[in-house]
């Protein structure tokens, strides 16, 4: 059995653990879980061997944050402080299928250093929509960026700034059947909510006293998950438990 404990002994800073029905390698049987770690590298484990099953390399500096598509099982998206956003396919050998690049290829208006980065600082953070046809990345930048998951361009949605301080990884999170869609941004202690295809900040969910570090969005009852609080998109802010000490990350099982 894979054993979280032993992971940790090995003294990797995890970016990002994520793990879903999307992250199930199918073709050979394989449970696998995505790790980013303070190296440059991607690990991939196998759940069943507790092994590293293989080592994805391309980024130049720490993963800060990884997610499995939910449309294709074996495309894999990692952001890295390095400025850029790849996407992967787990069964090739070389891996790397592009780069993002925030100005769509136009190098004649990106300097050398900019060429082929999805934000012009860290990327800590990444998110595919629910129908996985778009990925949504945040940098340090104060810039939130969707892309088109299949050809990789940039939508060009303008959302202002997104105000994003955070020295490792973001966790923010997408609605799943609402109409419009909407992502939820930590900043700060509040929980900034946007529409994803037109930009709009909505409006700021409000009730932490410290830095909100992760959210969850629960899609059978519409509600956002952030720590020990429940906000309804369409009402208002229910505490619903209380813990003691820092929080770092959670996840809804299947059934959630």
């Amino acid at each position: 059995h894979f054993s979280f404990i032993s992971l940790s002994l090995l003294e990797f800073f995890v970016a990002l653990l994520l793990l879903s029905t999307a992250g199930v390698f199918l073709a050979v049987f394989v449970f696998l879980v995505t790790v980013g770690t303070k190296s440059p590298k991607v690990q991939l484990c196998d759940l069943k061997s507790g092994s590293c099953s293989h080592i994805l390399q391309g980024h130049r500096q720490e993963v800060l944050a990884v997610s499995w598509s939910p449309r294709h099982e074996y495309i894999l998206a990692t952001a890295s402080a390095d400025g850029r956003v790849k996407l992967w396919d787990v069964r090739r050998a070389s891996g790397c299928l592009t780069t993002l690049d925030q100005h769509n290829g136009e190098k004649s208006k990106a300097s050398s250093e900019a060429a082929n980065t999805a934000h012009s600082g860290r990327v800590n953070g990444l998110c595919y929509t629910n129908d996985g046809l778009h990925l949504l990345t945040v940098g340090t930048d104060d810039r939130m960026r969707l892309w088109n998951s299949s050809t990789g361009e940039n939508t060009l949605v303008n959302y202002g700034k997104v105000c994003n301080e955070s020295r490792k990884g973001l966790k923010f999170t997408i609605s799943c059947g609402c109409n419009p869609e909407f992502a939820f941004v930590p900043y700060g202690s509040t929980i900034a909510v946007y529409t994803i295809f037109s930009g709009e900040l909505i409006t700021m969910l409000r009730g932490h006293y410290n830095t909100v570090d992760c959210c969850v969005f629960q899609p059978n009852f519409q509600v956002s998950e952030i720590f020990g609080t429940t906000w309804n998109i369409y009402a208002d802010c229910q505490t619903i438990c209380t813990k003691c000490g820092i929080f770092t990350g959670m996840c809804f099982n299947r059934k959630a």
